[in-house]
């Protein structure tokens, strides 16, 4: 499955990809920058920074970006289970809430969440595009 995550992403997203540097982008970045100033050219550079990234995006949009790709649904439904039955409560002092659904964002710690939350940004990207 990462194989199959990693082959549909851009080149342009160098993010917890092997073989890919955000380094490489940065040293674009600056040779961009450079030629703009040396042929006197205006330029415009735009940055996106997700707050709370991987807490952000809803598990749906996950599943609809795995199986666009053609991700094996097996591995698909095993995710969706996984994610699905996800609950949490919140502890303050010595009180307890009840349990509650998780429905957004990507399992801390696990090394898969980085690519679902790519892929799932993909398609968000590729979709407004259209």
């Amino acid at each position: 499955m990462e194989r199959i995550l990693d082959e549909n992403q851009p080149r342009e997203q160098a993010g917890f990809r092997k073989g890919y540097s955000t380094t490489d982008h940065i040293h674009t970045l600056n040779q961009v920058i450079e030629k703009s100033n040396e042929y006197n050219l205006p330029l415009c550079v735009g940055f996106i920074d997700y707050e709370k990234a991987f807490d952000s995006v809803e598990h749906f949009a996950i599943f609809d970006a795995l199986r666009q790709i053609n991700i094996n649904e097996k591995y698909v439904k095993i995710l969706e289970n996984i994610y699905q039955n996800a609950t949490a409560k919140v502890h303050i002092d010595n009180m307890e809430s009840e349990l509650f659904p998780i429905k957004r964002g990507v399992r801390q710690g696990d090394p898969i969440s980085p690519k679902l939350f790519t892929a799932a940004i993909e398609m968000i990207y590729l979709e407004r595009q259209n």
